[in-house]
């Protein structure tokens, strides 16, 4: 039963401004092992959170039962929108009617799919990919799934946000038609560094963070890395660290054929994960589709020379800091093979953290909001009239 909540229409903030009533969907912040969205999400309400002076209150919607998430203070109220252990089922026939319970002013779907068939309230939605329609792989049925809960999505959105350009014009050619989305990057949990925990090993390795899953192609590194170790038995190690998504099987058949040079560590914590990133030779970061990459930046915050895929989102958000490659197994091995030779020239990690600068988390937060004052201060002028 959802407790009761009391609103105070026109309430204002200490500077005048009119305080916002923001729903977000937060269901993925509160995963046990949160990667992508989940990691999204709790960057964005921290960083909500550590916000001054502001009144504003945010609604942590959520298709759970109980909220088993943290707790970012007084002005973040978790409420639930579970009908059926199914979340599809959740969304599309109870979300709409919680929205109009409580009374925000907008709704935010943090996830590409998240919006109602109706929606009473004002919706932002952030698209973070289109991969179930664009990449190959994807049942027929699911295919269809994602454009029926996309069609809601378009009818019902007020404003989109993108994680990348290359997002955008994936969009843009998924709907036949320019888009009108703001651009707005994302962090990384490394903003600040000041000490980095000790190495995990001491032996030297390759390191790769991110879900097993085919589109992240792990198993193409792993089919590549093996291929070159055969050349050269001395090779650095291979790390994987992140859940099993799909892909783990073949990691596992790659780990007992190359006994042991390749270690798959599941998911770490933030100061394990700091310091595979920051001790490793180099990242390596495979992925066939990416909205944005996440791992990518936080590598380049450690200051780690960076392999990775020459897809156009890498291109737009490394720039001139990471060195690209094809991610087919010839390519991954030929790269590796060179670069243990030393014939590949990575950027110095002053440059690698340049680039990295760019992207932190209180800067999508700034840009966010003020999508969501826009939305409710034009709403709020339009009642007045």
């Amino acid at each position: 039963m959802l407790r009761q909540i009391y609103l105070f229409p026109g309430n204002t903030c200490e500077n005048g401004i009119i305080s916002m009533k923001i729903a977000i969907e937060a269901t993925l912040a509160a995963a046990e092992q949160p990667t992508g969205l989940g990691v999204y999400v709790d960057a964005l309400l921290t960083a909500f959170s550590q916000k001054q002076n502001c009144s504003d209150t945010f609604y942590l919607l959520h298709a759970s039962e109980k909220w088993n998430g943290k707790d970012y203070g007084k002005n973040f109220i978790p409420v639930s929108y579970h009908c059926t252990n199914s979340q599809l089922f959740a969304i599309l026939f109870r979300l709409n009617r919680v929205l109009k319970h409580i009374g925000a002013d907008l709704f935010h779907a943090t996830c590409t799919t998240g919006v109602p068939p109706v929606c009473s309230i004002p919706v932002v939605t952030t698209v973070h990919d289109l991969f179930p329609v664009t990449l190959p792989g994807f049942s027929w049925k699911s295919k269809q799934l994602f454009r029926l809960l996309f069609h809601w999505v378009r009818k019902n959105t007020t404003r989109f946000i993108c994680n990348s350009m290359d997002t955008r014009n994936e969009f843009c050619k998924f709907t036949g038609k320019p888009v009108s989305a703001e651009i707005i990057y994302l962090g990384t949990q490394f903003d600040s560094i000041s000490a980095v925990p000790d190495p995990i090993q001491t032996a030297p390795y390759f390191f790769c963070a991110g879900a097993l899953e085919s589109r992240k192609g792990q198993t193409d590194l792993c089919k590549g890395y093996a291929a070159a170790l055969k050349i050269k038995p001395d090779l650095p190690d291979l790390i994987f660290a992140g859940p099993d998504r799909g892909a783990g099987d073949a990691v596992r058949h790659y780990i007992a054929e190359t006994s042991g040079k390749i270690k798959w560590l599941n998911y770490v914590d933030k100061e394990t994960l700091l310091s595979l990133y920051s001790h490793a030779d180099a990242f390596v970061f495979p992925s066939k589709f990416e909205g944005f990459g996440i791992p990518l930046i936080e590598a380049l915050k450690c200051g780690t020379p960076v392999i990775c895929s020459d897809i156009p989102v890498f291109r737009e958000i490394a720039d001139n800091a990471a060195y690209f490659v094809s991610p087919d197994p010839e390519s991954l091995r030929e790269c590796i093979l060179s670069y243990a030779d030393g014939k590949i020239a990575l950027p110095n990690p002053e440059k690698c953290k340049n680039i990295a600068s760019r992207f932190k988390w209180v800067f999508t937060a700034e840009k966010t909001m003020q999508v969501y004052r826009n939305i409710v201060d034009g709403r709020k002028i339009s009642e007045i009239r």
